[in-house]
């Protein structure tokens, strides 16, 4: 299982290279804080993951689901948002 920090490193390395936004948000289950995880989004370009495996990607992670979400972002041809639920948090 990885924590944010090395899910950023991951996805930078292998999909992005420099990653420019990066967004974390709290996650809630019941209407209860999950202390431990968090929900992440980076702004990617839809042409690099245009074969990606977003089943195996998030059994990699340890996350509970990984999805693309299509957007119109300034600065991308496809520009995308790449969501990661419960994604464990180290403090």
């Amino acid at each position: 299982m990885l924590d944010t920090t090395q899910v950023k490193k991951l996805v930078s390395t292998r999909f992005g290279g420099s990653l420019k936004n990066v967004y974390l948000n709290k996650c809630y289950s019941n209407n209860t804080e999950i202390a431990n995880k968090r929900n992440m989004a980076f702004t990617v370009d839809a042409d690099n993951f245009a074969n990606v495996d977003f089943v195996a990607l998030a059994k990699e992670i340890g996350c509970k689901r990984v999805k693309l979400y299509k957007a119109f972002l300034r600065g991308f041809e496809n520009g995308c948002y790449l969501r990661l639920v419960q994604v464990h948090y180290n403090k």
